[in-house]
């Protein structure tokens, strides 16, 4: 498995099994207001056919890394509350609910609730 690392004003990390192919990315978005510095958020998406590969864990596991060395504050994340795969791994590596969104995701014409996960440094 190779990850490719970039850097802008977010870390992305893409990866791929070999033959080239993007399987998952992780993205972890800084935000850039005065405010909200010490603040960032978590996306990942896996190819459905990569699940349960260790994929998903080991983009969350590098994103966690990067939040543990910087100087962040708190890691948030947005997850459908239906999936409940993603809620299971996200709870693992110590991401905490803290509340629901209602309605806020469309998917096709379709909307569910989402839930904001944190891990907050103590």
């Amino acid at each position: 498995m190779k990850v490719t690392f970039y850097l802008e004003t977010s870390r992305e990390y893409d990866v791929d099994v070999g033959n080239d192919e993007i399987v998952g990315l992780v993205n972890v978005r800084h935000y850039e207001t005065s405010r909200d510095k010490d603040n960032a958020t978590v996306r990942i998406t896996v190819k459905k056919s990569y699940w349960s590969k260790g994929i998903g864990r080991n983009l969350m596991n590098k994103a966690i890394e990067f939040f543990n060395e910087s100087t962040l504050h708190r890691l948030e994340l947005r997850v459908v509350k239906d999936n409940e795969r993603a809620m299971q791994l996200y709870r693992s590596l110590g991401f905490e609910e803290e509340g629901t969104l209602r309605d806020f995701h469309k998917i096709e014409d379709k909307h569910y609730d989402v839930l904001a996960m944190l891990v907050v440094k103590k």
